[in-house]
This record gives C-alpha cells, sequence and structure tokens, in this order.
C-alpha cells in the first residue's frame, strides 16, 4: 500500500535501508517513547552453551553505538 501511495509503514531502520536514495519515499526518524522496543535473545538452553552462542549473546548484550 505504500509504494501505492495509499498508506504509511513502520519499519526498522534496517529495513528502511534499502529505500534510501529513493525519491519514491521519505524516511522519518521516530523520537517518540512508543516507537522504542524492547529485544530479547532465546537461544537452546544447553550446558555448557556452545562457545559461538555464548559470545554472539555476549556481543548483543553490549552493542556498539
Amino acid at each position: 500500500m505504500v509504494e501505492a501511495g495509499l498508506g504509511i509503514a513502520v519499519l526498522p531502520a534496517s529495513a528502511s535501508a534499502a529505500y534510501a536514495g529513493s525519491d519514491r519515499f521519505v524516511r522519518i526518524p521516530l523520537s517518540e517513547p512508543w516507537g522504542e522496543r524492547q529485544l530479547l535473545i532465546y537461544a537452546p538452553y544447553k550446558v555448557p552453551r556452545l562457545r559461538a552462542v555464548a559470545a554472539l549473546i555476549e556481543a548483543l548484550k553490549h552493542p556498539v553505538d
């Protein structure tokens, strides 16, 4: 519907990057509290946890700004 000019879309920044540079769409960043979201990490429960999985979880818990 957005492409047809009949609507709007709320997308993560990573998904909206595909439309960057297009003159058909405008990106407007959200700075309202309702635009924030909580992200969760789910991983299989295994003891011991695979080192690669543990490393990924640690990297995601401490993102680089």
